[in-house]
């Protein structure tokens, strides 16, 4: 599999939503205007490609100094387990450097991955869900 890897480039929103749906993450795949709005609203976005078809999708927002945000980190089910996620996540890390600490929420399936990628796990986060 030759899977290309490139930051910050113009996405279709209709293809991010795609990948959402066949990903399995819990964004609103249905709502095209919002998931524009996301993707202008980042400050960082890695994707990973399989020839034209967007397979893995990263989405951050950062100070680029202190604290970096991983909103979205969603690989299409097809290409799970192979090591895409890693990639994404690496490829964001590479982005903000040492003196930036990457924070995430992780959903409760993908825990496990975020472990064993060495990610330490706190219970000290807080959260005011979404009303819509």
């Amino acid at each position: 599999m030759n899977i290309r890897y490139e930051v910050n480039v113009p996405l279709d929103p209709q293809a991010v939503a795609s990948l959402f749906r066949v990903s399995g993450i819990d964004r609103p795949h249905d709502d095209l205007r919002r998931i524009e709005r996301m993707i202008l609203g980042a400050d960082l976005t890695v994707t990973a490609w399989n020839g034209s078809q967007l397979v893995g999708f990263a989405r951050a927002l950062t100070d680029w100094c202190y604290c970096c945000y991983l909103s979205d980190l969603a690989v299409a089910r097809d290409y799970q387990r192979n090591a895409i996620g890693t990639g994404l996540l690496k490829l964001v890390e590479d982005e903000i450097g040492d003196s930036v600490t990457l924070v995430l929420i992780s959903a409760p399936d993908a825990k496990e991955f975020y472990r064993r990628l060495g990610l330490a796990s706190t219970d000290l986060a807080f959260i005011v869900r979404r009303k819509r």
